[in-house]
């Protein structure tokens, strides 16, 4: 098949890249302006960096601390706000794309296919959809995976000392952004023990490096963790989902459920790549390391069965695509190299057209769904009218002080609009700093107008007032864009002098 030229067509592989890392970097600049412009208000992911980067720590409730240390660097200079998180979102996801096209480089000679594998992100629906409308630790994790693989690739190649020390800090960044790294390393590790290449590079004195940068990394968190596993473990058991009615055999579910998981994510994908690549000469002799289509390979099939294992043992009945992110990011890769097909221009330019159209579609709902869900009669998290309750809090005579929240959705939007307050949220942020400042409970009435008996022991315990005794109000707004519903609040000042 030969090469198609047309106007569009780039003079050389250099500007091509240039062209289509300057495209990704402007997509994700319009989704963080469009973030900004369309609500103040926060998603569940957002409010938990708002809520937990108060205070810095060792260690959160979410245990994994890397996250909101970035986020906390953005607050301190960008402010409290939701440019500051929606800038540290984008900066990720692009890092993400950037990394998956850096570590194609390392395998292929054809400039196209390492583009081809970054954009072929696009058609996993996690990524395109999932990461965008949320998700926080698990962007992060699949960003130091990337960049993990990317380094033990260049090892691969070139055992330099500075590789070795840069795969060490990256896996220790790696568990620090979400535990379920682990997976990732480990099945990457195996692979690359699995083949002659790897083991002459793992079994070094060089990756005793490798293990001492790891080690140093995560010695703050692994003390903190030591400390607080009991607490982490009573956490863990309150908001575990009852299983009393679960099924008989949970594995019979968990099982499928992990299958089909795999299959959302890959599905698309695979289908795409048949249709654009059949007919496609064969490529030409790839630079990679001969054995690095086995290791990617193996490391897929390896994290895929510690996930088996872990739905078997751990006696889940359900299994999250989104989950599978940190281990199957380089999916796309490795089925680029056991197609073994070259891309060019007439190729490149149908994928190219398939991502934008995917991608496009995927922005375009995601912000277009906040201001017209009115028309379908259901409100959104960035429906919440965060900064018109606190409007009327305002009126009602609480400015500033202690904020004790039901939930962190609560909790987060508050301290947007309550900057020099203290949030506090039971499960998520009790580290409660001695204020003389009015303390105020708020919580969502779902449950009729009764304090929630969790909050209420909360209050008791910390602030020894019996709930019973307080004396509650209730403020309501609009919806933002869904003005024939109503976001109700209740809330109860403590009186001072029981203030703990």
């Amino acid at each position: 098949m030969k090469d198609s030229s047309g106007p569009l067509q780039p003079e050389n592989d250099k500007q091509l890249r240039n062209r289509v890392l300057l495209l990704l970097g402007v997509y994700f600049l319009a989704n963080l302006l469009l973030r900004i412009l369309i609500s103040p208000s926060l998603a569940f992911d957002e409010s938990e960096m708002v809520v937990v980067t108060q205070v810095f720590a060792w260690g959160y409730s979410n245990p994994a601390p890397l996250y909101p240390w970035i986020q906390t660097v953005f607050f301190s200079v960008f402010g409290v706000n939701v440019f500051a998180l929606a800038l540290v979102k984008n900066l990720l996801l692009f890092g993400i794309y950037l990394s998956v096209y850096l570590c194609s480089k390392e395998v292929f000679r054809d400039q196209k296919r390492a583009l081809v594998a970054s954009l072929s992100l696009f058609l996993i629906p996690t990524f395109v959809w999932e990461a965008l409308r949320s998700q926080s630790h698990s962007v992060l994790a699949t960003l130091m995976a990337s960049l993990t693989l990317l380094l033990f690739l260049r090892l691969l190649k070139k055992p330099s000392l500075g590789s070795y020390i840069g795969l060490g800090l990256a896996a220790g960044l790696g568990m620090l952004s979400y535990y379920n790294f682990a997976l990732f390393a480990g099945a990457l590790g195996l692979a690359g023990l699995s083949t002659g290449i790897g083991r002459r590079r793992l079994f070094s004195w060089k990756s005793g490096l490798s293990f001492l940068v790891f080690a140093v990394v995560l010695l703050p968190h692994g003390l903190w963790f030591l400390q607080n596993h009991s607490y982490l473990s009573e956490l863990a058991a309150k908001l575990a989902p009852d299983r009393s009615a679960g099924s008989f055999m949970p594995a019979a579910e968990g099982l499928p459920a992990l299958l089909l998981a795999v299959a959302s994510f890959v599905g698309l994908l695979i289908v795409c790549f048949y249709w654009l690549l059949r007919g496609s000469d064969r490529a030409e002799k790839s630079r990679e390391v001969r054995e690095v289509p086995l290791i990617l390979g193996r490391a897929i099939a390896i994290a895929l069965l510690f996930c088996a294992f872990i739905v078997v043992f751990t006696e889940a009945t359900e299994f999250k695509d989104r989950w599978l992110e940190p281990l199957l990011f380089f999916v796309p890769i490795y089925l680029l190299t056991i197609a073994d097909r070259r891309v060019n221009w007439s190729v490149f330019r149908k994928f190219a057209i398939l991502t934008s159209v995917t991608s496009l579609l995927a922005l375009t709902i995601l912000h277009v769904r906040i201001p017209m869900a009115g028309l379908f009669d259901e409100v959104l998290p960035l429906n919440y009218p965060g900064p018109d309750i606190a409007d009327n809090l305002r009126e009602m005579g609480f400015s500033e002080g202690t904020i004790v929240a039901e939930n962190q959705v609560v909790g987060g939007n508050m301290r947007l609009s309550f900057p020099t307050s203290q949030v506090v949220v039971p499960f998520k942020m009790e580290d409660i700093r001695p204020d003389d400042r009015p303390i105020i409970v708020v919580w969502e009435p779902v449950r009729g107008e009764v304090i929630p008996k969790f909050l209420a022991e909360f209050v008791s315990s910390n602030f020894n007032v019996d709930p019973s005794s307080i004396d509650h109000g209730l403020t309501s707004a609009p919806y933002l864009y869904v003005r024939q519903k109503r976001a109700t609040l209740m809330y109860a000042q403590l009186p001072e002098a029981q203030a703990r």
